[in-house]
């Protein structure tokens, strides 16, 4: 089974968007070692690699291009979510 976290998903999507796990990090306030343990347990998960590495640039593969909008999706579902349980409860 499968147990992808949200914050594994922010860091891919960030990773993705700006190509570098320096700048995930910055983005979401978190450590450059904690970005890259979030991606590579991801990576592990699906047991296989999202990014290609370039000279110490992460670009997407054909894999990471597929699930890239996935990702994207279940992070606003997730956020819509966290919305309607706010309004419901207030």
């Amino acid at each position: 089974m499968i147990n992808i976290s949200p914050r594994q998903l922010e860091v891919f999507v960030q990773i993705a968007l700006h190509g570098s796990v320096r700048a995930a990090a910055e983005r979401l306030h978190l450590t450059q070692p904690a970005a890259s343990m979030a991606l590579a347990e991801m990576e592990r998960q699906l047991d296989a690699p999202l990014f290609d590495r370039e000279r110490g640039r992460l670009r997407l593969n054909a894999r990471g291009r597929e699930l890239l909008p996935l990702a994207q999706e279940l992070l606003e579902r997730h956020a819509e979510f966290g919305r309607r349980v706010r309004e419901e409860g207030a």
